[in-house]
């Protein structure tokens, strides 16, 4: 087994608990690996169960899972595949408090406005992009009430509700 170092607010004693609570024997190593590191879950291609030992971690350490309630699904809302992959990997780190992941802050945040052309489709992602902190909250909030929440930019995001729906994007802007 590694030499354990500290992690977060943790001490060794407890998170050494929730790895032998949550994680299968056979995925114990990178689990310590994971959670003294603060990194993200899965370690490995196949452990399939990864949600299972992730939710277990989170709520061991916090009480409540983001997880659990489909925090990460907001990633997709996201402007490009590297913003919406570093997120995905930052809603996946159990040792991460669900305060920590609501203020998610990389570079890539505030990639989409040098990016975004002008065109009805550039202009879906960049609202789609700026709808990810109501996303977030929503799916916060849900948590606390340990409810699983879908979130639906149409209904739930006030950048869809400005805009008039009844004209979709067909094709390139006029």
């Amino acid at each position: 087994m590694p030499v354990l170092t500290y992690s977060r607010a943790f001490n060794k004693d407890i998170a050494s608990k929730a790895i032998n609570k949550c994680c299968p024997s056979e995925h114990r190593s990178c689990c310590v690996e994971r959670v003294f590191s603060d990194s993200f879950l899965p370690c490995k291609t196949d452990m399939n169960d990864w949600e299972k030992t992730a939710v277990c971690l989170e709520r061991e350490f916090h009480n409540t899972s983001l997880i659990e309630s489909n925090g990460m699904d907001c990633c997709w809302l996201l402007y490009n595949e590297q913003c919406r992959e570093q997120c995905s990997k930052f809603m996946r780190t159990p040792t991460m408090s669900i305060e920590e992941k609501v203020m998610f802050e990389h570079p890539c945040m505030n990639q989409y406005v040098t990016e975004v052309k002008d065109s009805c489709l550039e202009d879906s992602w960049k609202r789609l992009h700026l709808c990810f902190p109501q996303c977030l909250a929503l799916t916060t909030l849900k948590s606390k009430q340990e409810q699983k929440f879908v979130f639906n930019p149409r209904e739930h995001c006030s950048y869809f509700k400005q805009k008039d729906s009844r004209k979709p994007c067909i094709g390139p802007s006029v």
